[in-house]
């Protein structure tokens, strides 16, 4: 609202100065109007002494009057136009200032509407990776602790393995003793 007040303010100060010009120039026109008039009237007199017939009463009375009201009615009628333009315009700016309003408040919630969407997107997202990370996490340290106890299977049968071995090569080595004792 405070918008439109100095906006209509200007515009009424526009049509108030259209108006002094519009009229001021019809005024300007009927006395110029009303001087070519007396001339012509003074020229058909001053003719009229020379044997021209006198013509003096065509250029005054009736059809200057005629030529008055014809430029105040086509004044009025100016000026009429103008402020039915003028209230027009007025009303279309302001219909056309609304409307933008009410289009420029309907885009920003659909932009608000759109951001609300990404966000809860985003945070759904963010709730997936970190799930998929943590299970992703969980598998690697089963997985490692499943290495782990192998490895550890392995090299409990790989001890295992040379203990027999060191057995057998120990009772190998006994009767080969025993053989060697013998056969000396």
């Amino acid at each position: 609202m405070n918008e439109t007040q100095p906006q209509s303010r200007r515009n009424q100060a526009t049509e108030n100065l259209a108006e002094v010009v519009l009229q001021s120039t019809a005024r300007l026109l009927e006395l110029q109007a009303t001087t070519a008039q007396a001339l012509l009237r003074m020229h058909s007199r001053n003719a009229a002494l020379f044997g021209v017939p006198d013509l003096s009463q065509v250029f005054g009375g009736e059809p200057a009057k005629q030529f008055a009201d014809l430029c105040n009615t086509g004044t009025n009628q100016a000026l009429k136009l103008m402020r039915q333009t003028n209230d027009a315009l007025c009303q279309l700016q302001a219909e056309v200032s609304d409307l933008l309003a009410r289009q420029t408040k309907l885009l920003t919630e659909q932009v608000r509407t759109s951001l609300q969407e990404i966000e809860e997107r985003s945070e759904q997202a963010v709730l997936q990776v970190r799930d998929i990370t943590q299970k992703t996490a969980q598998q690697a340290s089963h997985t490692a602790q499943q290495a782990i106890e192998a490895s550890q299977q392995t090299a409990q049968h790989a001890r295992e393995a040379v203990e027999q071995a060191s057995a057998a090569l120990q009772g190998s080595g006994a009767e080969e003793r025993s053989r060697s004792k013998r056969g000396a």
